[in-house]
């Protein structure tokens, strides 16, 4: 959950996700998402909700550089899919910036009239996966900067 002062959608609103992630280069991503804005009373939101299967590539790697593509399919509950890729840079292995653009794949689960034709993603921050790490991250999954469908985090990574 999340609390946005003067949002459109009210000040309080839920998303969720669940799935595998491995922040390894070489590996493959499935998770099932509603990044929202869903209000409380929407709950659970599976016609909002998308699936995503992606896979990272090894990452190509200077001394302070780190460059990653990610190729991945967006399979949205209503709507879609996308094709899509992502790109991330990081720098000296904990700060990094992400950009990435899908498109419809056209004829397979037709959107809603006003379906956007290009979904636009960006995010950067700083994330390290070791135990105890603090990070703070800002992710916008789109479709695109005018959905104000950014999401703003901070915490503390674990392990089991």
């Amino acid at each position: 959950g999340e609390v946005t002062p003067r949002s459109p959608y009210g000040d309080a609103r839920l998303l969720w996700g669940f799935g595998w992630d491995d922040w390894h280069g070489d590996t493959l991503t499935l998770q099932v998402n509603n990044w929202g804005p869903l209000r409380p009373d929407q709950a659970p939101g599976w016609l909002g909700a998308e699936a995503y299967l992606a896979y990272k590539s090894p990452q190509l790697c200077s001394e302070w550089l780190c460059g990653q593509l990610v190729p991945g399919v967006t399979v949205p509950f209503r709507g879609g899919p996308y094709a899509d890729a992502r790109l991330t840079f990081t720098i000296a292995r904990t700060w990094f910036v992400m950009g990435g653009i899908g498109h419809p794949v056209h004829g397979v689960f037709e959107g809603p009239l006003g379906t956007p034709q290009w979904r636009m993603v960006y995010g950067f921050g700083r994330l390290d996966w070791k135990p105890g790490s603090i990070f703070v991250t800002y992710y916008d999954w789109g479709p695109d900067w005018r959905a104000h469908n950014g999401v703003l985090s901070a915490g503390v990574n674990w392990a089991f």
